[in-house]
This record gives C-alpha cells, structure tokens and sequence, in this order.
C-alpha cells in the first residue's frame, strides 16, 4: 500500500500532462483545418484572406 501512495501523484501529474498535451493537439489539428478551409475558400473567390503579406 505504502507503494501506490507514493506512485500516486506521479501518476496523477502524468495524467494531466496527457490531457494538455492531448488538448494541444488536438487545438493544432482544428486550427489546421480551420486555416485550410479559408484558404481553400479565398483561393476559391479569387479573393485574398489577409492572413499573411506576401
């Protein structure tokens, strides 16, 4: 018993590590499409989207 007390809130802190980390990628994989779709649409219109000045 003394051993999982003492592993308990490493694990508890990887556990949340694995969430954020989780929650990040998952932000990045969203505003990827987000940021293709406006693309593909400005492209689409023959329109500029503003997001960069090239």
């Amino acid at each position: 018993m003394d051993v999982v007390k003492a592993v308990l809130p490493s694990l508890g802190i990887l556990i949340l590590f694995l969430v954020v980390v989780r929650a990040m990628i998952h932000g990045d994989r969203r505003e990827r499409a987000a940021l293709a779709r406006l693309e593909k649409e400005s492209r689409e219109s023959g329109g500029d989207a503003g997001g960069s000045a090239r």
